[in-house]
Parts: C-alpha cells; sequence; structure tokens
C-alpha cells in the first residue's frame, strides 16, 4: 500500500470517528502474574466476542500511576473503540508505581531494584496468547509508560509489539540509555506538545521539579530514529485538519511506518480526554483527539500487516 494512500485511510478514519466515551460501570477482569518480584497486578477489558479481526491493546501508565489512572486519562475511549471492535485492553501496572525504561539517569523503586518489566510484559502477552490465540499486540504509554513502551519495542525480540505508542515521551539519548542501538524500525506514533516542561520536544533533560531524569532525543530525531533514520527529515506531511496540530510521517525500512503529531502549545498530558491537569504540567491547548488517532494508527499497521491471527474463541 502506497504511503499516500495510507495517510488518507488514517486521516479518514480518525476524522470518521466519533466516540461516546464508556460509563464508569465497565466492568474489567481483575488479574496478578507471578514475577520473581511477587505478584504483578494487571486489569483486562475483554469484549462480548472478539472481532473478525481482534488484536490486544497493553496500556500503560505514567511514573507514580497505577491502570486505574490511566483509564481516567483517557476517559476509558480505548475500552469504547475496543468494545465497537472486538479487541483486549490490558491496564498493566508498574512495580510500585514506576517502570524500569532506558531512562539510566532514571531513580525510582523499579530503576533501583533491577525489575525485568520487559520479562513481566513478555510474559503477560504469552498469558494472554493462551487465552486469546497468537494476536497482534499494540502498546501505548503516557510519559513513563511511553519509555516502557520504547524498551519493549526495543529488546523484547521477536516478542516485540506490531506497534507503539508514545504519548509524552521521547527515545532517550544514547549516554542516558540503558538500551543498546535499535535493531530494527518500529512502527511508531508519537503525541508530543511543543510545550512541554517535563519531556522537552526539542530534546534534552527530561526534569521533574529539579531532577534530571537524563536527556532524551528532540520530538524530530525520536521519530526519525525509530523508523532508522535518525538523521533523515519526514518523507511527507499530513494534514490533521485542526489547527495547531502537525503530523510528519516517516516511511522506514521494510513497511514501517513512523508519525509524529506535534500539538503546539500543549503540555505534559493526554490531549481529548477532558482531565484537567496541575498548571506545572502546562496546558492542554490543542484538544487533539489522542485516543481516536492511536487506535486509528494501530488499525492502519494492522491492515498494512495484513494481520488476521488465529485465534481461541
Amino acid at each position: 500500500m502506497r504511503l499516500h494512500h495510507l495517510c488518507a485511510v488514517l486521516m479518514a478514519a480518525i476524522s470518521s470517528v466519533s466516540v461516546t466515551y464508556a460509563e464508569d460501570d465497565v466492568a474489567l477482569e481483575a488479574a496478578t502474574l507471578a514475577r520473581p518480584e511477587g505478584a504483578r497486578s494487571y486489569q483486562l477489558f475483554v469484549p462480548e466476542k472478539l472481532g473478525d479481526a481482534p488484536a490486544i491493546v497493553f496500556a500503560l501508565h505514567g511514573s507514580r500511576g497505577n491502570g486505574d489512572r490511566v483509564r481516567r486519562l483517557t476517559a476509558r475511549a480505548l475500552e469504547t473503540h475496543a468494545r465497537e471492535d472486538g479487541w483486549v485492553v490490558v491496564y498493566a501496572d508498574a512495580y510500585k508505581g514506576s517502570w524500569n525504561g532506558c531512562r539510566k539517569p532514571a531513580v525510582n523503586p523499579a530503576k533501583q531494584e533491577g525489575i525485568d518489566d520487559v520479562a513481566f510484559l513478555t510474559a503477560l502477552s504469552h498469558e494472554l496468547e493462551g487465552r486469546f490465540g497468537d494476536l497482534p499486540l499494540y502498546v501505548v504509554g503516557f510519559s513513563g509508560g511511553g519509555h516502557m513502551a520504547y524498551r519493549l519495542a526495543a529488546e523484547a525480540g521477536a516478542d516485540a509489539p506490531d506497534a507503539v505508542a508514545l504519548l509524552s515521551a521521547q527515545v532517550p539519548e544514547e549516554e542516558d540509555s540503558l538500551c543498546g542501538s535499535l535493531k530494527a524500525p518500529v512502527n511508531a506514533l508519537l503525541i508530543t506538545g511543543t510545550d512541554d516542561p517535563v519531556n522537552p520536544y526539542g530534546g534534552g533533560k527530561v526534569m521533574l521539579g529539579d531532577l534530571s531524569l537524563g536527556a532524551v532525543m528532540s520530538a524530530g530525531e525520536s521519530a526519525a530514529y525509530l523508523a532508522g533514520k535518525r538523521t533523515a527529515g519526514p518523507n511527507s506531511l499530513v494534514d490533521s485538519g485542526m489547527d495547531g496540530a502537525d503530523i510528519s510521517v516517516w516511511q522506514g525500512v521494510g513497511d514501517t511506518e513512523v508519525r509524529l503529531v506535534t500539538l503546539k502549545g500543549n503540555g505534559h498530558l493526554i490531549s481529548g480526554g477532558g482531565v484537567e491537569y496541575p498548571a506545572k504540567f502546562g496546558v492542554e491547548a490543542v484538544p487533539y483527539p489522542t485516543v481516536d488517532a492511536v487506535w486509528s494508527f494501530f488499525h492502519t499497521v494492522q491492515d498494512r500487516a495484513g494481520q488476521g491471527r488465529k485465534t481461541k474463541h
């Protein structure tokens, strides 16, 4: 499928989506998975019936959060889409509220205790494969969860997700990264604000108050790196249909695609969820429909790869 056609398909899908967000009383399955560090908790949204082309979506919360928090920040819209398409959504909880991502200087319990979160999420995907079959795996992560999604893509090998969406998260610079160089391009969507006070759009140190969590590439460099072309500019620009939202596209090796959605004036937040964030995280200048865009991107990746895998009903 040609790049311009993919762009048209994705943007048409986003513009045609009209979501009525899931209600508070949606029942999730709560479960745990035994790991060396102790039982790890997660919640599942399982549709009444899997769709004709089902998939599994991991949603990874930010630092000091949990699955319930990322549900709230996304207004439960992942579940709305999952119900309509017959997909499974997984809200995994980090270890003591923190993920062991690639950032070397990060100070959190998961990092300090050497928790292998790549092994945890891989084991969780295998657990779900035994129940639902070998389905495409997509991962969306916000902030620290986005960094964890990147580490999973970089280090999980054959178990790496088919696509990732990084929200307010960029690739660490090599000198501040625990992960080796990316071995292959990754299907990725990055959505980030130009006025993010934590994750600098133009690259540099990630700051939490006076604490530095290490340096990250700029948003554009991150997108190019994920496409296997760190020094190259995008192949095309796409009209988002919304003032203040710009979309750049990199076509990677092996038909992979990376998209960068730049939100002018936005801070460290998930736009479109109707949530008011503390002032220290900046403002939502552009109410971009983040979850709709993420879901549409995952569909585009699935359609391009023809991922209709064997399922268990």
